[in-house]
């Protein structure tokens, strides 16, 4: 599910069919100055140029049979390939220094209390999957708006059982910074938004930065805690967040979608289960 993530683990991590060399500076323009950006699109174009060059070069030179030895050209390449080497350490070193340390902060909400013991959760409207967009994966979108290119990141989604008899939504967020002041401040630098009417629980599908924040990794995470006998539904546009939801019978996330679950003391388990397991005991209780 998060294979294809650009940013993974505090790093930089390209998807495996990879990225055009253009778009580094406006993906390092996200997360660091375009001063440390310019630094490093330079230095990877020294660093992958100057052998391609030098291969180029050879072959030109083995196709007419030139023999002369260009020991300038040489020196200069050598030169300003370890220049490249130079100004991706000074740019990683710079940019690490701002992913040092991590944290996050909860917020645990007790959802209003609604008729009936089935809570319906699903996506709200997905308005983000529409325009132009620099960079598009299933989880992570860059979109052009405005001139300015901004990143819209997939929540993660679980589902657990409550220590109490009231269904609870906890969102937590997670950020890196250079200080533990500047990590917890990157955490409330998301933009997300959730809300319940009744018995839905509508959740949006991304999560983005604010206007000139950089990303710092920031994750968000996010619980729905059922108590037990408590019943929930959960609606196939839930596709792309539900990450790892356990259950009695290990059934896959998207195997999950579009039925209807209990949470048991042993755990979730499938309602239609749960009732068959119900008619079977009682069958055996009026056979005893």
């Amino acid at each position: 599910m998060i294979s294809d993530r650009i940013f993974e683990n505090g790093w930089i991590s390209f998807p495996s069919h990879g990225l055009p060399l253009f778009a580094v500076p406006e993906i390092f323009n996200l997360i660091t100055s375009s001063t440390i950006a310019l630094l490093t699109y330079i230095g990877i174009i020294l660093v992958i140029g100057i052998p391609v060059l030098g291969i180029i070069y050879g072959g030109i030179k083995l196709l007419f049979r030139i023999r002369a030895k260009n020991r300038i050209f040489g020196a200069a390449a050598s030169s300003l390939w370890f220049i490249g080497i130079a100004l991706l350490i000074i740019s990683g070193f710079s940019i690490g220094k701002d992913y040092r340390l991590s944290t996050n902060t909860k917020n645990n909400t007790v959802l209003e209390e609604f008729t009936g013991d089935t809570l319906f959760v699903k996506t709200m409207e997905d308005t983000v999957s529409t325009g132009d967009f620099f960079i598009m994966f299933d989880e992570v979108k860059i979109k052009t708006e405005k001139g300015k290119n901004k990143i819209y990141l997939r929540p993660e989604l679980n589902i657990i059982r409550s220590n109490s008899d009231k269904i609870e939504f906890e969102v937590v967020r997670s950020a890196r910074g250079g200080s533990l002041k500047n990590a917890k401040n990157n955490t409330g630098n998301m933009d997300f938004g959730w809300k319940q009417v009744n018995s839905e629980l509508m959740i949006s599908p991304y999560y983005t930065l604010r206007k000139k924040k950089k990303w710092r990794n920031q994750r968000l995470f996010l619980t729905v805690k059922l108590p037990e006998n408590k019943i929930i539904y959960l609606d196939p546009s839930l596709k792309h967040i539900i990450y790892d939801i356990d259950n009695i019978t290990d059934t896959y996330d998207e195997d999950m979608l579009g039925d209807t679950w209990i949470m048991t003391n042993k755990g979730l388990l499938l309602y239609e289960d749960y009732i068959n397991d119900n008619k079977n005991v009682e069958s055996l209780d009026k056979i005893n």
